[in-house]
């Protein structure tokens, strides 16, 4: 009868702390934001990803693909190269951090006859893990040519695009013609 109560016991309190094990784990995730359209801006292109949690995240993995279709349901992939070298780490997410490191933009340059056929699509593949618990988060984004947009991205936790108006206010052409006949 006591072999069977402690056989018991030992049963439960390992499913408890299993349980107790799991919750602490959901609470070290990577929490990851990738903007849902990519930023055109001089000939280079902006896929910003932002890190909500409060570790960093690191052994970064991403990629850019673009996949073309050839016809009859075949595609063709092709991987793009991000303009700069490879980053490792995204610092951890902090309300006081006025540079908001925890924000990265990746920029690629991305062919301008892949982009013309509608039928073309790019897939952003992420892959960190949180630096305290190593869990993993792997997101995987699909735009198409309608989620390019020309402008900048807001700061900080923002991924919406702010669409370019003006660039400069003499470049309107009757602005110009007041200026110079003042």
């Amino acid at each position: 009868m006591f072999i069977l109560s402690g056989i018991i016991t030992g049963v439960i309190s390992g499913i408890v702390a299993s349980g107790i094990f799991f919750l602490v784990l959901l609470c070290f995730r990577p929490k990851v934001k990738i903007s849902d359209e990519i930023c055109r801006g001089d000939g280079y292109y902006l896929i910003k990803v932002v890190n909500h949690t409060k570790s960093m995240l690191k052994n970064l993995n991403y990629t850019l693909h673009i996949y073309e279709t050839l016809g009859d349901g075949i595609f063709r992939l092709e991987h793009i190269k991000p303009r700069k070298r490879a980053l490792f780490c995204i610092d951890k997410y902090d309300k006081s951090d006025m540079d908001a490191n925890y924000a990265v933009c990746f920029s690629y340059e991305i062919p301008e006859e892949f982009l013309l056929n509608t039928g073309n699509k790019l897939v952003f593949n992420f892959l960190a893990d949180h630096a305290l618990s190593n869990t993993s988060a792997c997101i995987k984004k699909e735009y198409t040519y309608d989620d390019i947009i020309e402008g900048v991205f807001e700061t900080r936790t923002s991924t919406k695009i702010i669409r370019n108006r003006i660039k400069n206010a003499y470049d309107t052409p009757n602005l110009k013609e007041s200026v110079a006949s003042t």
